[in-house]
Protein backbone atom coordinates (compact mmCIF):
# COMPACT_ATOMS: atom_id res chain seq x y z
CA UNK A 1 0.00 0.00 0.00
CA UNK A 2 2.82 2.44 0.67
CA UNK A 3 4.89 2.04 -2.44
CA UNK A 4 1.32 2.19 -4.38
CA UNK A 5 0.49 5.98 -2.32
CA UNK A 6 4.01 6.79 -2.89
CA UNK A 7 4.18 5.95 -6.47
CA UNK A 8 0.55 8.01 -6.89
CA UNK A 9 2.13 11.21 -5.17
CA UNK A 10 5.46 10.93 -7.72
CA UNK A 11 2.99 11.78 -10.72
CA UNK A 12 1.18 14.02 -8.92
CA UNK A 13 -2.36 11.89 -7.93
CA UNK A 14 -3.79 13.52 -4.72
CA UNK A 15 -4.17 11.42 -2.01
CA UNK A 16 -7.94 11.43 -1.86
CA UNK A 17 -8.04 9.77 -5.17
CA UNK A 18 -5.11 7.53 -4.55
CA UNK A 19 -6.44 6.36 -1.16
CA UNK A 20 -10.16 5.91 -2.88
CA UNK A 21 -8.94 4.00 -5.65
CA UNK A 22 -7.00 1.59 -3.32
CA UNK A 23 -10.00 0.66 -1.65
CA UNK A 24 -11.28 -0.19 -5.17
CA UNK A 25 -8.51 -2.67 -5.67
CA UNK A 26 -9.64 -5.06 -3.28
CA UNK A 27 -13.13 -5.94 -3.85
CA UNK A 28 -11.94 -5.92 -7.66
CA UNK A 29 -9.27 -8.12 -7.21
CA UNK A 30 -11.76 -11.02 -6.04
CA UNK A 31 -13.03 -11.13 -9.68
CA UNK A 32 -10.02 -9.87 -11.83
CA UNK A 33 -7.76 -12.34 -10.79
CA UNK A 34 -10.62 -15.00 -10.45
CA UNK A 35 -8.61 -18.62 -11.13
CA UNK A 36 -12.00 -20.33 -12.75
CA UNK A 37 -12.09 -17.57 -15.34
CA UNK A 38 -8.48 -18.56 -16.11
CA UNK A 39 -8.83 -22.54 -15.81
CA UNK A 40 -12.28 -22.23 -18.48
CA UNK A 41 -10.33 -20.11 -20.56
CA UNK A 42 -7.57 -22.29 -20.67
CA UNK A 43 -9.64 -25.49 -21.46
CA UNK A 44 -11.73 -23.93 -24.39
CA UNK A 45 -8.31 -22.57 -26.21
CA UNK A 46 -6.45 -26.12 -25.65
CA UNK A 47 -9.91 -27.56 -26.78
CA UNK A 48 -10.15 -24.93 -30.18
CA UNK A 49 -6.40 -25.29 -30.82
CA UNK A 50 -6.64 -29.35 -30.60
CA UNK A 51 -10.03 -29.33 -32.75
CA UNK A 52 -7.95 -27.12 -35.51
CA UNK A 53 -4.68 -28.81 -35.43
CA UNK A 54 -6.53 -32.36 -35.71
CA UNK A 55 -10.07 -31.44 -38.00
CA UNK A 56 -8.71 -28.44 -39.54
CA UNK A 57 -11.56 -28.47 -42.57
CA UNK A 58 -14.19 -29.25 -39.76
CA UNK A 59 -13.03 -26.55 -37.12
CA UNK A 60 -12.84 -23.90 -40.06
CA UNK A 61 -16.58 -24.68 -42.01
CA UNK A 62 -18.08 -24.47 -37.62
CA UNK A 63 -15.59 -21.31 -37.40
CA UNK A 64 -17.10 -19.56 -40.72
CA UNK A 65 -20.87 -20.61 -40.12
CA UNK A 66 -20.61 -19.20 -36.75
CA UNK A 67 -19.57 -15.59 -38.32
CA UNK A 68 -22.26 -15.95 -41.16
CA UNK A 69 -23.50 -12.61 -42.04
CA UNK A 70 -20.46 -10.58 -41.38
CA UNK A 71 -18.81 -10.76 -45.07
CA UNK A 72 -15.57 -9.12 -44.05
CA UNK A 73 -14.91 -11.71 -41.24
CA UNK A 74 -16.28 -14.53 -43.21
CA UNK A 75 -13.50 -13.46 -45.97
CA UNK A 76 -10.79 -12.64 -43.44
CA UNK A 77 -11.47 -16.89 -42.31
CA UNK A 78 -11.53 -18.02 -45.84
CA UNK A 79 -8.11 -16.42 -46.54
CA UNK A 80 -6.50 -18.39 -42.88
CA UNK A 81 -8.07 -21.61 -44.56
CA UNK A 82 -6.44 -21.56 -47.52
CA UNK A 83 -3.15 -20.58 -45.90
CA UNK A 84 -3.88 -23.81 -43.60
CA UNK A 85 -3.69 -25.78 -46.87
CA UNK A 86 -7.31 -25.97 -47.38
CA UNK A 87 -9.63 -25.69 -50.65
CA UNK A 88 -12.49 -23.30 -49.99
CA UNK A 89 -15.01 -23.92 -53.30
CA UNK A 90 -17.83 -21.48 -54.41
CA UNK A 91 -21.35 -22.89 -54.13
CA UNK A 92 -22.49 -25.81 -56.20
CA UNK A 93 -26.30 -27.31 -56.89
CA UNK A 94 -25.24 -30.51 -56.29
CA UNK A 95 -22.67 -30.86 -53.37
CA UNK A 96 -23.25 -27.60 -51.25
CA UNK A 97 -25.11 -27.55 -47.82
CA UNK A 98 -27.17 -25.34 -46.39
CA UNK A 99 -24.21 -23.78 -44.71
CA UNK A 100 -20.62 -24.07 -45.29
CA UNK A 101 -19.88 -27.82 -45.42
CA UNK A 102 -17.04 -30.59 -45.90
CA UNK A 103 -17.20 -31.67 -49.30
CA UNK A 104 -13.82 -34.34 -49.55
CA UNK A 105 -10.64 -34.05 -47.53
CA UNK A 106 -8.75 -30.66 -46.92
CA UNK A 107 -11.89 -29.28 -49.34
CA UNK A 108 -14.90 -27.00 -47.87
CA UNK A 109 -18.18 -25.43 -49.64
CA UNK A 110 -19.69 -22.39 -49.44
CA UNK A 111 -23.55 -23.33 -48.63
CA UNK A 112 -26.36 -22.37 -50.61
CA UNK A 113 -27.45 -20.42 -48.41
CA UNK A 114 -25.11 -17.61 -48.97
CA UNK A 115 -26.12 -16.91 -52.46
CA UNK A 116 -28.38 -13.61 -52.67
CA UNK A 117 -31.74 -13.96 -53.98
CA UNK A 118 -32.32 -17.78 -52.98
CA UNK A 119 -34.16 -18.02 -49.54
CA UNK A 120 -34.00 -20.80 -47.25
CA UNK A 121 -37.28 -22.23 -48.08
CA UNK A 122 -36.01 -23.33 -51.62
CA UNK A 123 -32.56 -23.98 -50.47
CA UNK A 124 -34.18 -27.31 -48.09
CA UNK A 125 -36.42 -28.43 -50.86
CA UNK A 126 -33.28 -28.30 -53.20
CA UNK A 127 -31.38 -30.34 -50.69
CA UNK A 128 -34.18 -32.78 -49.84
CA UNK A 129 -34.86 -33.54 -53.13
CA UNK A 130 -31.00 -34.16 -54.28
CA UNK A 131 -30.45 -36.20 -50.92
CA UNK A 132 -33.25 -38.30 -51.88
CA UNK A 133 -32.98 -38.96 -55.74
CA UNK A 134 -29.60 -38.01 -56.51
CA UNK A 135 -28.24 -34.90 -58.18
CA UNK A 136 -29.68 -32.99 -61.13
CA UNK A 137 -28.12 -33.59 -64.29
CA UNK A 138 -29.45 -30.29 -65.74
CA UNK A 139 -31.57 -26.88 -65.22
CA UNK A 140 -34.39 -28.40 -66.60
CA UNK A 141 -34.30 -31.60 -64.24
CA UNK A 142 -33.97 -29.26 -61.20
CA UNK A 143 -37.26 -27.28 -62.21
CA UNK A 144 -39.20 -30.70 -62.82
CA UNK A 145 -38.07 -32.24 -59.51
CA UNK A 146 -38.16 -29.48 -57.27
CA UNK A 147 -42.19 -28.01 -57.20
CA UNK A 148 -41.35 -25.33 -54.85
CA UNK A 149 -43.08 -21.95 -55.28
CA UNK A 150 -39.95 -20.06 -54.59
CA UNK A 151 -38.04 -21.49 -57.29
CA UNK A 152 -38.43 -18.27 -59.68
CA UNK A 153 -36.77 -17.47 -62.11
CA UNK A 154 -34.97 -14.51 -59.92
CA UNK A 155 -33.52 -17.61 -57.84
CA UNK A 156 -32.25 -19.68 -60.89
CA UNK A 157 -30.05 -16.40 -62.17
CA UNK A 158 -28.59 -16.40 -59.03
CA UNK A 159 -27.44 -19.89 -58.75
CA UNK A 160 -26.65 -19.48 -62.62
CA UNK A 161 -24.42 -16.48 -62.29
CA UNK A 162 -22.78 -17.26 -58.93
CA UNK A 163 -21.64 -20.75 -60.54
CA UNK A 164 -23.66 -22.96 -58.68
CA UNK A 165 -24.91 -24.54 -61.69
CA UNK A 166 -21.28 -24.44 -63.74
CA UNK A 167 -22.02 -28.38 -64.07
CA UNK A 168 -25.10 -28.08 -65.13
CA UNK A 169 -24.20 -25.84 -67.99
CA UNK A 170 -22.13 -22.35 -69.11
CA UNK A 171 -23.45 -19.40 -66.66
CA UNK A 172 -24.33 -17.40 -70.17
CA UNK A 173 -25.18 -20.10 -72.56
CA UNK A 174 -27.80 -20.84 -69.40
CA UNK A 175 -29.19 -17.03 -69.14
CA UNK A 176 -29.64 -16.47 -72.33
CA UNK A 177 -31.66 -19.61 -72.93
CA UNK A 178 -33.63 -19.32 -69.39
CA UNK A 179 -36.86 -18.35 -70.98
CA UNK A 180 -36.36 -21.58 -73.37
CA UNK A 181 -35.59 -23.71 -70.38
CA UNK A 182 -38.24 -22.60 -68.30
CA UNK A 183 -40.75 -23.82 -71.30
CA UNK A 184 -39.18 -26.44 -71.77
CA UNK A 185 -39.55 -28.37 -68.21
CA UNK A 186 -43.12 -27.00 -68.34
CA UNK A 187 -43.77 -28.45 -70.81
CA UNK A 188 -41.65 -31.82 -70.16
CA UNK A 189 -44.02 -31.71 -67.05
CA UNK A 190 -47.65 -30.92 -68.96
CA UNK A 191 -46.24 -34.55 -70.68
CA UNK A 192 -45.85 -36.32 -67.40
CA UNK A 193 -48.97 -35.19 -66.00
CA UNK A 194 -51.11 -36.66 -69.22
CA UNK A 195 -49.48 -39.89 -68.51
CA UNK A 196 -50.12 -40.33 -72.27
CA UNK A 197 -50.38 -43.97 -73.67
CA UNK A 198 -49.42 -45.51 -76.56
CA UNK A 199 -51.87 -46.96 -79.52
CA UNK A 200 -51.95 -50.97 -77.77
CA UNK A 201 -52.73 -49.49 -74.69
CA UNK A 202 -49.48 -50.08 -72.73
CA UNK A 203 -47.93 -47.07 -70.82
CA UNK A 204 -45.55 -45.42 -72.38
CA UNK A 205 -43.24 -42.07 -71.29
CA UNK A 206 -44.03 -39.28 -74.30
CA UNK A 207 -40.94 -37.72 -74.21
CA UNK A 208 -39.81 -34.78 -76.05
CA UNK A 209 -36.91 -34.35 -78.45
CA UNK A 210 -33.94 -32.80 -76.12
CA UNK A 211 -34.29 -29.28 -75.74
CA UNK A 212 -32.19 -27.08 -78.07
CA UNK A 213 -29.85 -24.27 -76.87
CA UNK A 214 -29.15 -21.09 -78.67
CA UNK A 215 -25.02 -20.47 -78.78
CA UNK A 216 -24.30 -17.54 -76.42
CA UNK A 217 -20.45 -16.42 -76.25
CA UNK A 218 -18.85 -17.36 -72.89
CA UNK A 219 -19.43 -15.23 -69.69
CA UNK A 220 -16.17 -13.23 -68.91
CA UNK A 221 -13.54 -13.87 -66.12
CA UNK A 222 -14.64 -10.36 -65.23
CA UNK A 223 -18.45 -11.01 -65.29
CA UNK A 224 -18.04 -14.30 -63.06
CA UNK A 225 -16.10 -12.52 -60.56
CA UNK A 226 -18.62 -9.30 -60.39
CA UNK A 227 -21.47 -11.68 -60.31
CA UNK A 228 -19.65 -14.13 -57.41
CA UNK A 229 -18.72 -10.50 -55.50
CA UNK A 230 -22.46 -9.47 -56.21
CA UNK A 231 -24.29 -12.63 -55.01
CA UNK A 232 -21.98 -14.00 -52.53
CA UNK A 233 -20.07 -10.80 -51.07
CA UNK A 234 -16.76 -12.04 -51.74
CA UNK A 235 -14.44 -13.02 -54.42
CA UNK A 236 -14.34 -17.13 -54.14
CA UNK A 237 -12.97 -18.42 -57.48
CA UNK A 238 -10.19 -16.00 -57.79
CA UNK A 239 -9.50 -11.98 -56.92
CA UNK A 240 -9.28 -9.77 -59.62
CA UNK A 241 -5.81 -8.90 -58.50
CA UNK A 242 -4.76 -12.35 -59.34
CA UNK A 243 -3.55 -10.87 -62.42
CA UNK A 244 -1.92 -7.87 -61.71
CA UNK A 245 0.59 -9.21 -59.38
CA UNK A 246 3.66 -9.44 -60.92
CA UNK A 247 3.24 -5.99 -62.37
CA UNK A 248 2.17 -4.54 -58.78
CA UNK A 249 5.36 -6.37 -57.42
CA UNK A 250 7.50 -4.15 -59.77
CA UNK A 251 5.91 -1.12 -57.99
CA UNK A 252 7.15 -2.31 -54.72
CA UNK A 253 3.78 -1.98 -52.72
CA UNK A 254 3.07 -2.52 -49.32
CA UNK A 255 0.60 -5.23 -48.28
CA UNK A 256 -2.05 -3.47 -46.64
CA UNK A 257 -2.46 -6.30 -43.63
CA UNK A 258 1.21 -5.09 -42.89
CA UNK A 259 0.63 -1.34 -42.55
CA UNK A 260 1.50 0.35 -39.39
CA UNK A 261 0.94 4.49 -38.43
CA UNK A 262 4.39 5.65 -38.70
CA UNK A 263 3.87 9.49 -38.96
CA UNK A 264 5.31 11.30 -41.55
CA UNK A 265 6.43 8.56 -43.57
CA UNK A 266 6.19 8.14 -47.17
CA UNK A 267 4.19 4.61 -48.38
CA UNK A 268 3.44 3.10 -51.61
CA UNK A 269 0.02 0.40 -51.72
CA UNK A 270 -1.57 -1.10 -54.22
CA UNK A 271 -5.53 -2.45 -54.79
CA UNK A 272 -8.69 -2.78 -56.22
CA UNK A 273 -11.49 0.25 -55.28
CA UNK A 274 -14.28 -1.35 -54.04
CA UNK A 275 -16.56 1.91 -52.98
CA UNK A 276 -16.61 5.73 -52.88
CA UNK A 277 -18.40 8.19 -50.37
CA UNK A 278 -18.18 11.53 -52.19
CA UNK A 279 -18.73 14.74 -49.82
CA UNK A 280 -18.34 18.54 -50.45
CA UNK A 281 -16.12 20.46 -48.24
CA UNK A 282 -16.84 23.83 -46.51
CA UNK A 283 -14.88 25.55 -49.30
CA UNK A 284 -17.35 23.70 -51.86
CA UNK A 285 -15.01 21.24 -53.76
CA UNK A 286 -15.48 17.12 -53.55
CA UNK A 287 -13.12 15.14 -51.53
CA UNK A 288 -13.61 10.95 -51.39
CA UNK A 289 -13.63 8.47 -49.08
CA UNK A 290 -12.15 5.73 -51.02
CA UNK A 291 -12.01 1.99 -49.48
CA UNK A 292 -9.40 -0.14 -51.74
CA UNK A 293 -8.96 -3.78 -51.08
CA UNK A 294 -5.67 -5.84 -51.94
CA UNK A 295 -5.32 -9.86 -51.66
CA UNK A 296 -4.49 -9.38 -47.93
CA UNK A 297 -7.16 -6.67 -46.27
CA UNK A 298 -9.01 -3.70 -47.27
CA UNK A 299 -8.13 0.09 -45.71
CA UNK A 300 -10.05 3.62 -46.13
CA UNK A 301 -8.31 6.34 -48.38
CA UNK A 302 -8.96 9.67 -47.72
CA UNK A 303 -8.63 11.94 -51.35
CA UNK A 304 -8.63 15.21 -50.33
CA UNK A 305 -9.86 17.76 -53.21
CA UNK A 306 -6.63 18.55 -54.36
CA UNK A 307 -5.27 15.21 -54.70
CA UNK A 308 -8.61 14.82 -56.82
CA UNK A 309 -8.15 17.38 -58.89
CA UNK A 310 -4.77 16.51 -60.10
CA UNK A 311 -5.98 12.52 -60.44
CA UNK A 312 -9.58 12.93 -61.22
CA UNK A 313 -9.92 9.29 -63.47
CA UNK A 314 -8.24 7.35 -60.82
CA UNK A 315 -11.40 6.25 -58.64
CA UNK A 316 -14.15 4.59 -60.41
CA UNK A 317 -14.85 1.90 -58.82
CA UNK A 318 -13.13 -2.05 -60.36
CA UNK A 319 -10.28 0.00 -60.69
CA UNK A 320 -6.55 -1.62 -60.12
CA UNK A 321 -4.57 1.80 -58.86
CA UNK A 322 -1.51 2.68 -57.36
CA UNK A 323 -1.35 5.36 -54.28
CA UNK A 324 1.33 7.06 -52.66
CA UNK A 325 0.54 8.54 -49.15
CA UNK A 326 0.86 8.82 -45.38
CA UNK A 327 -1.10 6.91 -42.72
CA UNK A 328 -3.41 8.50 -40.26
CA UNK A 329 -4.71 6.85 -36.70
CA UNK A 330 -6.19 9.97 -34.94
CA UNK A 331 -9.86 8.17 -34.58
CA UNK A 332 -8.24 4.88 -33.68
CA UNK A 333 -8.50 3.61 -37.48
CA UNK A 334 -5.78 3.31 -39.85
CA UNK A 335 -6.51 5.39 -42.52
CA UNK A 336 -4.38 6.08 -45.61
CA UNK A 337 -3.75 10.14 -46.69
CA UNK A 338 -3.92 10.26 -50.42
CA UNK A 339 -1.13 12.13 -52.20
CA UNK A 340 -0.93 10.93 -55.28
CA UNK A 341 -2.54 7.98 -57.45
CA UNK A 342 -1.82 6.06 -60.50
CA UNK A 343 -4.51 3.61 -62.01
CA UNK A 344 -3.41 0.53 -63.87
CA UNK A 345 -6.65 -0.70 -65.35
CA UNK A 346 -10.45 -1.78 -64.79
CA UNK A 347 -11.09 -4.75 -64.04
CA UNK A 348 -15.10 -5.67 -64.84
Amino acid sequence: EGKFKEGCARVGTSAPIANKFWELLGPFSNYAFNRSHAACYATIAYQTAYLKANWPAEFMAAFMNSETGDVERVAFLVDEARQMGLSVLPPDLNESRERFAVVKESALRFGLAAIKGVGAAVVHAIIAERDAHGPFAEMDDLILRVQHKDLSRRTLEALVKCGAMDVQGERNQLLTNMDTLLSYAREKQKHADMGQTSLFGEAASAELPPVRLVSAEPASRSERLRWEKELIGLYVSEHPLSEYQARLALEKVVPIKDLTHQPGRPLKIAGLIVSNHKIITKTGKPMLFSMIEDLTSKIEVVVFPSVLEKHPNAWAENTVVVLEGKTDNRDGNLKLLCDSAKPIAIVA
